[in-house]
């Protein structure tokens, strides 16, 4: 999924464990950040062959699930809560073109619509990129729900 697509999610999820009483304004910081911290790996993917970004350790679940048990283990829950949201995010995106669930022990690629990332690429330029990932009719869809989704909860909570 695209960056703003993790931030709007991220906002909305802060938003809802805020009201619930689960997660405070400071932490709510936190989940953010890392709900939009594993794309920052774009910067880094020329380094590798096929520049996919999700091929990288940013985007294993791993490394997050260790980060909330360690920093939790240590009591450093404004960690605990960054690591979360790099978990989430690397979670939906199984949505598009997936990821290497159990990387590093296995590089099978998981994905629910199985975009290809080569054919979304092929273009070599940004603008194209973002043409080619929209034509997908149920990205737009979830794009459209995940706005609406935001609005509800800001509205309701």
């Amino acid at each position: 999924m695209m960056p703003h697509f993790h931030l709007i999610l991220g906002i909305t999820g802060g938003i809802i464990l805020e009201k619930w009483g689960v997660i405070s304004v400071a932490y709510f910081v936190w989940l953010i950040l890392g709900s939009v911290a594993p794309d920052l790996d774009i910067f880094f993917s020329f380094l590798i062959k096929d520049q996919n970004h999700r091929r990288l350790p940013t985007h294993f679940p791993l490394p997050y699930l260790v980060g909330i048990f360690v920093f939790g283990f240590l009591g450093y829950p404004s960690f605990c809560w960054f690591f979360l949201g790099a978990l989430l995010h690397v979670i939906i995106d199984v949505g598009d073109w997936g990821i290497f669930l159990f990387a590093p022990f296995s590089m099978n690629s998981y994905s629910l619509i199985n975009l290809s990332y080569e054919e979304l690429t092929k273009g070599k330029t940004v603008w194209k990129f973002i043409q080619n990932y929209y034509q997908n009719s149920l990205i737009v869809i979830l794009e459209i729900a995940n706005c609406i989704l935001c609005l509800c909860v800001v509205l309701i909570l």
